[in-house]
């Protein structure tokens, strides 16, 4: 699955080595524990009005896109830049390509 991912948003985006790095990283915010693991990740969408949007990518059926103006209001400039150095890519590159790889990856870790 993760490949898969990282092979699409490589040729979307033209990242390269970049594009696993990103995966990575994003990956790292969804599990982790000081932001509330999973649960947390999906509840900053939630908590900015996204749930209908996040809850499509928990169940079974189409994945809703995200914009790139929802990704920085769910997770901000502070979290997103850090995504941006993290994995070598400029922080506009790496907004559209994380509103790229979320609804995937999310729907890659639920049933």
């Amino acid at each position: 699955m993760f490949s898969s991912i990282i092979d699409s948003v490589n040729e979307k985006y033209n990242l390269g080595d970049k594009a696993g790095e990103l995966v990575s990283a994003i990956l790292i915010l969804i599990t982790d524990k000081e932001r509330g693991g999973f649960a947390g990740f999906i509840n900053r969408f939630r908590s900015v009005g996204l749930g209908d949007l996040a809850d499509s990518w928990v169940s079974s059926g189409a994945n809703t896109p995200v914009s790139y103006e929802q990704t920085e209001s769910a997770f901000g400039e502070d979290t997103l830049g850090g995504l941006s150095e993290k994995s070598g890519a400029d922080y506009e590159t790496t907004v559209h390509a994380s509103s790229y790889i979320i609804p995937q990856l999310v729907d890659g870790l639920t049933p």
